[in-house]
This record gives structure tokens, sequence and C-alpha cells, in this order.
């Protein structure tokens, strides 16, 4: 889970960075839960095409909503 409350903005170079993690924890069978996300951090992430890889379900507007998707997320099996 990591919680972007205090991601005003965001650029290529921090796009970059999130999809690399992404990709990184992907190997490892392992998600990226993105929390709080801010208008423009969003407008980035969702013009890019990221949030469509990442799934809308890996986006939560509050830290109980992170944390209710990492559960289910460790009680699911892989696919």
């Amino acid at each position: 889970v990591l919680l972007c409350e205090d991601v005003y903005s965001m650029d290529a170079t921090g796009l970059n960075a999130l999809e690399s993690l992404h990709e990184r924890l992907q190997r490892r069978n392992q998600h990226l839960i993105l929390c709080k996300v801010s208008r423009q951090p969003l407008e980035v992430i969702t013009q890019s095409g990221f949030l469509e890889e990442l799934g809308q379900d890996n986006l939560t507007t509050s830290v109980d909503g992170a944390l209710q998707r990492a559960r289910g997320l460790l009680y699911t099996p892989a696919a």
C-alpha cells in the first residue's frame, strides 16, 4: 500500500518510478495499491494508461479501503 496523500504533482519521472515498482512487485507475485491519490497525479496515472495496467481495484480513496483490498488479495488464491 502506497499512501499518496502528500503527492500533489507527478511528472514522467514519478510515473516511471511507479511503473517500475509495479513491475518489480508483479514479478514477485505482489501487488501495488495506491491510496489517496490527488487530482493531478491521478490524471497522469489515468492518461498514461497506467491505471488500466494497475487495475481500478488497486486505487483507493482511504487507508481503510486500501487495507481491505490488501487483505482480500492475501486470502485470494493466485490465478
